[in-house]
């Protein structure tokens, strides 16, 4: 897999600061340790066995950075039984590895597509609140919006990447916690992500003194994957086509290594809820969906690769 666009400059990279070769291997001061091993984007090294960092397989200064997801079972579905049966049966699912975004494709990372000629622009080059959004260098590192699922589809194919299905976007939001309401648990509160921000009588409007918009990716903690975002921000297009029946289709057929999806549909999924929405959309088990042709300005997605 290669990784799309150039690597940004960060502390430690441009000499001086740190001995050896900062940003090749596991140790500043030592490039022979683990050598070519890839560096988190703050000059220091966190990419050995054992360390923190330690799965992401491309360096976070690099535009397409991914993190390793690894393979497991897990019930997908709403445990809570808050979702209707659009999120039923809770079903087992068992997923193969595979890398996604560790965040939401963002403008800059757009723009290189359609500046190749090969992606189209965004429907609008605005946002929710700001006039000049998509293309404006101040907004670089936010998510890309008004981008459809074919647009969507197409830039993560010209990455050398794919939507992820609905179940690899359920498993990896998850972070590794099981049956839990959110990617980091039961709860949530204004800071743990970017959502009810539409106006005046939701939760978060105006808190932490940040736009009622969307956010830059990133500002959010991780989940137990090291991915950004996976409830809020903006909505994510996934490969399947929705149908609220197919959990049951899949426990009736015993479908359960990597769901595709159903073979057709009107609608494609949408998956972890955005800035606009109430923290009911954020549920890592909520599905929604809408036309393929749909823009919106709360409607994004990011990219996953199977390494095949």
């Amino acid at each position: 897999m290669d990784v799309v666009g150039s690597p940004a400059v960060c502390s430690g990279e441009s000499g001086g600061e740190y001995p050896g070769r900062p940003g090749t291997d596991c140790d500043d001061g030592d490039e022979s340790i683990y050598p070519g091993a890839p560096e988190l984007c703050d000059g220091i090294d966190r990419q050995c066995p054992g360390d923190a960092g330690y799965g992401l397989i491309y360096d976070e200064c690099t535009v397409g950075a991914m993190a390793l997801i690894p393979s497991g079972c897990f019930d997908m579905g709403d445990h809570f039984g808050e979702g209707g049966s659009n999120e039923l049966p809770v079903h087992n699912v068992c997923i193969s590895a595979f890398a996604m975004d560790l965040h939401e494709v963002t403008n800059a990372e757009y723009k290189a597509c359609v500046d190749a000629w090969v992606c189209s622009a965004p429907g609008n080059s605005g946002s929710f609140t700001r006039g000049f959004y998509y293309g404006n260098p101040a907004y670089d590192n936010y998510p890309v919006i008004y981008v459809n699922w074919g647009q969507a589809a197409a830039y993560c194919s010209w990455a050398g990447k794919r939507l992820p299905t609905e179940a690899e976007w359920e498993y990896a939001a998850r972070g590794g916690l099981s049956g839990k309401r959110y990617p980091w648990g039961d709860s949530i509160t204004c800071a743990d992500a970017c959502y009810s921000r539409f106006n005046t009588s939701y939760d978060c409007w105006d808190y932490g003194g940040l736009d009622n918009d969307t956010h830059p990716v990133g500002s959010y903690s991780a989940n137990g994957y090291g991915l950004y975002d996976m409830a809020g921000n903006v909505w994510e297009w996934v490969n399947d086509w929705h149908s609220g029946t197919y959990y049951q289709y899949c426990v009736d057929n015993i479908i359960v290594n990597d769901p595709p999806g159903p073979g057709s549909g009107s609608d494609r999924v949408l998956r972890g809820g955005s800035w606009y929405f109430i923290p009911d959309n954020l549920r890592a088990s909520q599905r929604g969906g809408d036309f393929p042709t749909t823009q919106g300005s709360s409607m994004g997605f990011r990219c996953v690769s199977s390494g095949d």
